[in-house]
């Protein structure tokens, strides 16, 4: 059995040296697509296959050469130092691996008992939800007149000024005459665009467009917002802008346009489809990246008292009462 084993070495550390490419691949793909949320990993994170994948090609790759060395003492025609010497490689080749592996995982338990024990401390924890419409805004100020007497029935304007104004109307024209490309989800999908949400909503991104390093590029939208129709069928209700969370959005409306970010997204990378919501990464599903995106602006092409740049929220109870549903 030995001798057979010896003899598949050279396919162990070829099978090994594959799995660890693979492994580098997702490993870079996840640390592209969430840079933020992989900065602080771990040796062994649970949330990213790829250093499993580079391990376990890491250890066929030892088991190979180990088979070879064994391959070459049993052969007997080496003298008895460099039998000794070869014993010897083996030795140290199998003690540090050995070794290597219990101060992966010691660091890998370690961190994640921190991380449980941090997530205990804030005394709740997110359930896994598929709802990624959910996001956190800073409250808008209170602008209520300081005047006795003086009262706003249509509630209180938004300081805003004239040049934020036209740029604003600027982008929601030039978004528009895009968008008419996209009408036919059919023709996104041959653009490139791939369902990454599924719920009132369906979000299609475009990961080249995403990649490009271009923010608010009315011809490359990263995002195409679908809802389905009275009819049954997807109709084109907007689009959003992402920048990637090495990047700054740009604030070209002031208040008109509120930039916002997903912390608790629970993402699978092989598809970028959101597969959870969660607050920590030990919560998301198994197989899927915790990521806390870059900023994101929504811009809508269905005219509702929500108005073109508002959050999802307030703008679905709307396209519901207009017929939009579910499924």
């Amino acid at each position: 059995m030995l001798n057979g084993m010896v003899r598949w070495s050279p396919w162990v550390g070829l099978t090994g040296l594959l799995t660890m490419l693979v492994g580098l691949v997702w490993d870079l793909r996840l640390h592209r697509l969430s840079p933020e949320s992989t900065a602080h990993e771990g040796v062994l994170a649970p949330e990213n296959p790829g250093h499993h994948l580079f391990a376990a090609g890491l250890a066929l790759l030892v088991v190979a050469f180990c088979l070879f060395l064994v391959g070459q003492l049993r052969e007997g025609r080496y003298g008895a130092a460099a039998r000794l010497a070869l014993a010897g490689a083996l030795a140290t080749v199998a003690g540090t691996a050995s070794l290597a592996l219990l101060m992966g995982v010691s660091v890998g338990e370690h961190q994640h008992a921190e991380a449980v024990a941090e997530h205990s401390q804030d005394g709740h924890g997110a359930q896994v939800a598929i709802a990624p419409e959910a996001h956190r805004h800073d409250p808008a100020p209170d602008r209520s007149s300081a005047l006795p007497g003086v009262h706003h029935p249509h509630g209180t304007g938004i300081a805003i000024t004239a040049q934020e104004l036209l740029t604003a109307a600027d982008v929601l024209q030039r978004v528009r005459e895009t968008a008419r490309r996209y009408e036919d989800v059919k023709a996104a999908e041959a653009e490139g665009y791939r369902m990454t949400t599924r719920t009132f909503l369906y979000h299609y991104v475009n990961p080249r467009y995403y990649l490009d390093n271009r923010v608010l590029d009315t011809e490359r939208i990263e995002s195409l917002v679908y809802a389905r129709g009275p009819d049954g069928n997807l109709k084109l209700v907007g689009v959003m802008f992402m920048a990637r969370p090495d990047q700054t959005a740009p604030d070209f409306g002031g208040p008109l346009t509120g930039w916002h970010i997903h912390d608790n997204l629970c993402i699978n990378p092989a598809t970028w489809m959101v597969v959870g919501l969660a607050d920590s990464p030990d919560r998301c599903p198994t197989g899927s990246v915790h990521v806390v995106t870059g900023e994101m602006l929504h811009v809508w092409l269905v005219d509702t008292p929500a108005g073109a740049f508002a959050d999802s929220e307030e703008v679905i109870p709307y396209l519901a009462q207009m017929g939009y549903r579910v499924r």
